[in-house]
């Protein structure tokens, strides 16, 4: 090499040092420093929204190429199958791979949530709902940017975005499952700390939860299930073909402690159908009828149903409360028999084990015939409880006749309604709402009960003259009974 072209090349290498300083540095700038767009984020937002089948915006965007994605301010809503579903949270990041998003892909090793709160409304609560309902509508906050619908450009920017998740967590979560006519949620949550894993998307499915596969753990602080209130929840959930599974959950609550098998949520029907499986022991009968803290028995509740949740909330299924020995509690229901039948004292009165069956259609609770015995006395109650907490119940109230003296009731009935037990069976019936019953006695049943005992009077009456008859006869002819049978 000539030394006229020496300095030529001396300079372009110094180019090509500083071309890819240059590159070096830009790289470095694209890693380490956090980008927001409104543009890339609606594209990132618009995908995330095709594949969970929600409207997604946020308040703020921020991408690192190195670290991940953060999102401030989320807010989704949809239409699924079952009802609309509204949510919102603090944050979301995730953390992805970088080489990954340099093909087109986002690999999300971790999807972290915070402080979502989540709300799934039965179809006619929906209806009900305004468009913009818990998820604020699509104005941006004071301090951050609206994520609108991507414009055509955006769209283009996040085609062929593939998006594949190793783990998802929510801290500090909120989730209530409500039905448009029930006062209470079937499921209310707080204090949620959730942990997903081994996550699968199969697209083909469908929108929403169809196609997403999961299993892990979860806890709550305060969790209530239909009417149970508990706390320090601890269990298992699993997501699968529109299934939401709670699982192995064990929580204390303020009637005893409970632990729940499964709790099924088919989210993708309409309406959303449930399935439950649990068992309370040991429970607290003054929890039970509303009197926490007295010290009254214990027992075991076991219950298997199933259900709906859409305009009207459905219940199908069986359970057995069975009591151990204790003292009956000093209830509505028992204060209404203790004053119509003023001898008999049943509140705080020691009782043997009993059992209830019971079985739950509609809006109902039918409770089968129980028998409750104190001392001499026996209350065998049946009847029907509604979950608009009224009852109708029928029953017998079994004493001893002098226990019964002091009641309204005629001598002539307490003959016909003594049984063969030497008790008298005196048929009532409460009535009215749980809290305040009305006890009244069951004249119709009276009325049966004196012809079946005129009946039965009647009948012993003919049964002795005919033994009477039958006695002369044979009487008459024992002589002849020791004679020899005629041989004719």
């Amino acid at each position: 090499m000539s030394a006229a072209n020496r300095p030529v090349l001396r300079r372009l290498l110094w180019l090509a040092a500083a071309a890819v300083l240059l590159v070096v540095a830009a790289l470095g700038v694209l890693l380490v420093v956090d980008w927001e767009s409104p543009r890339l984020g609606a594209a990132a937002l618009r995908k995330a929204g095709e594949v969970a089948g929600l409207e997604l915006e946020a308040t703020g965007f921020r991408l690192n190429l190195l670290r991940g994605l953060e999102l401030r301010e989320v807010r989704a809503r949809g239409d699924l199958d079952a009802g609309r579903l509204e949510a919102t949270m603090e944050r979301l990041v995730l953390e992805h791979r970088l080489l990954p998003l340099l093909s087109g892909r986002i690999v999300v090793d971790e999807l972290v949530l915070e402080r979502p709160t989540i709300h799934l409304l039965s179809p006619s609560a929906a209806a009900a709902a305004p468009a913009s309902g818990a998820a604020g509508g699509g104005e941006a906050g004071a301090a951050g940017v609206a994520l609108q619908e991507p414009s055509p450009e955006d769209a283009k920017a996040g085609r062929g975005l593939e998006v594949e998740l190793s783990r998802i967590a929510i801290e500090d979560g909120s989730v209530t499952l409500e039905s448009a006519d029930e006062p209470a949620p079937l499921l209310d949550l707080h204090g949620l700390d959730v942990e997903l894993r081994d996550l699968r998307l199969d697209p083909a499915a469908g929108a929403g939860l169809a196609g997403l596969t999961a299993a892990g753990e979860l806890a709550a602080d305060r969790a209530v299930i239909n009417a149970i209130h508990g706390h320090d929840l601890t269990g298992g959930i699993r997501l699968a073909e529109g299934h939401l599974v709670l699982h192995d959950l064990d929580m204390p609550a303020d009637l005893g402690h409970f632990r729940i098998s499964a709790l099924d949520l088919d989210l993708a029907r309409d309406p959303i159908r449930f399935t439950l499986s649990l068992t309370g022991d040991p429970l607290t009968v003054g929890g039970l009828i509303g009197a926490a803290g007295e010290k009254l028995a214990t027992a075991r509740l076991e219950l298997d149903t199933a259900g709906a949740l859409g305009e009207s909330f459905e219940l199908d299924g069986r359970g057995k409360l069975s009591v151990a020995a204790g003292r009956l509690p000093d209830s509505a229901v028992i204060a209404a028999i203790d004053e119509l039948l003023p001898g008999i004292d049943l509140a705080r009165a020691l009782h043997q084990p009993f059992e209830i069956d019971l079985r739950l259609l509609g809006d109902e609770v039918l409770v089968e015939t129980f028998e409750v015995a104190v001392e001499e006395v026996r209350l065998a109650l049946q009847g029907v409880i509604r979950l608009d907490e009224t009852l109708d119940l029928r029953g017998l109230a079994k004493a001893p006749r002098e226990l019964l003296a002091g009641s309204d009731v005629p001598h002539e009935v307490l003959d016909a309604l003594t049984g063969d037990d030497g008790l008298v069976h005196l048929p009532i019936r409460m009535r009215g709402a749980s809290d305040a019953p009305t006890a009244s006695f069951d004249r119709s049943a009276w009325a049966a009960a004196a012809r079946q005992h005129l009946r039965r009077e009647a009948g012993r009456e003919l049964r002795g003259r005919a033994a009477g008859v039958l006695g002369e006869l044979l009487g008459g002819g024992s002589a002849a009974a020791d004679d020899p049978p005629d041989q004719r």
